[in-house]
């Protein structure tokens, strides 16, 4: 588990696009991780706003990136905080390429 945490953004979020690769093997087998994305503002209010479970394990014999956006449930508005909190959830490797998070 780990949490990127972005105190008081500029612009407002509207989504977070995770950029991830899928692979085949014994290393991967069961991969999948959930990625969390939640606000706070200045009173310390935790919200939940958007949660996916991505795979990253494929059927296949070859290696995708891929990309997942996870939309909010509502804007983060400026001034608020955004944190993003990645658990694997299953096996034992899984690895992200990039995250993108826009207005």
């Amino acid at each position: 588990t780990f949490t990127l945490q972005f105190d008081h953004i500029e612009k407002d979020v509207n989504s977070v696009t995770v950029f991830y690769l899928r692979s085949y093997g014994e290393k991967w087998d069961k991969s999948n991780a959930r990625f969390t994305v939640s606000k706070f503002d200045e009173n310390n209010s935790d919200k939940v706003m958007s949660t996916c479970d991505i795979a990253g394990v494929s059927e296949d014999r070859h290696s995708l990136t891929l990309s997942q956006e996870l939309k909010m449930s509502a804007t983060i508005r400026k001034r608020n905080s955004l944190r993003i909190k990645v658990d694997l959830i299953g096996g034992s490797t899984f690895k992200i390429m990039g995250l993108m998070i826009c207005t």
